[in-house]
């Protein structure tokens, strides 16, 4: 797989790189998060707009019909701050057993998998990347893993991450996304 196919935007690695489980069960702990309420009235509102309807009458859909509308919403341009959105909201939830361990591994000093704002992150080459993917890959799902990268990918850390975690995330994309 070539950079060409890599995602380019959050709502291109949420709504099509991912597998469909894990795209549904991100979107799905958005909307159910209570301390991430705002960000998903906010999701919901603009999906509203997008769709011309009133937010009142996504607020009586259920759960799964909420999910769907979020996914197929994806290909506008005005839902990629609700898809990071959604993928922050995962990884803070659900993700953080693989957040640790991919720092740990990069020997990046966090709280909890999450990095102090005035950290000095070192650079990593794709080796290193590559090397603790593939060892979170013995415990975690493709699609966590391949979100964590497509996420450093597209919103690096550091100015180095972007080339080596785009470099790591093209070659797990090169074969099929299983959960």
């Amino acid at each position: 797989m070539t950079e060409n196919h890599l995602p380019k935007n959050f709502r291109q690695l949420l709504g099509h790189t991912l597998g469909p489980d894990f795209r549904k069960e991100v979107v799905e702990t958005l909307l159910t998060d209570k301390e991430a309420k705002p960000a998903a009235h906010e999701a919901l509102g603009t999906i509203a707009s997008l769709r011309k309807m009133r937010p009142q009458t996504i607020g009586t859909l259920g759960r799964p019909e909420r999910i769907n509308l979020f996914l197929t919403s994806l290909g506008q341009p005005a839902m990629e701050n609700a898809a990071m959105q959604a993928l922050q909201v995962w990884f803070l939830r659900k993700g953080r057993p693989l957040m640790i361990e991919l720092l740990d591994a990069w020997k990046i000093s966090h709280t909890d998998g999450e990095l102090s704002d005035d950290i000095e992150l070192p650079a990593l080459s794709a080796d290193q990347v590559r090397t603790a993917t593939l060892e979170a890959l013995k415990t975690h799902s493709k699609s966590s893993v391949i979100a964590y990268l497509g996420y450093n990918h597209l919103a690096p850390s550091a100015e180095s991450w972007e080339e080596s975690f785009g470099t790591v995330l093209a070659e797990l994309l090169g074969a099929p996304i299983t959960e």
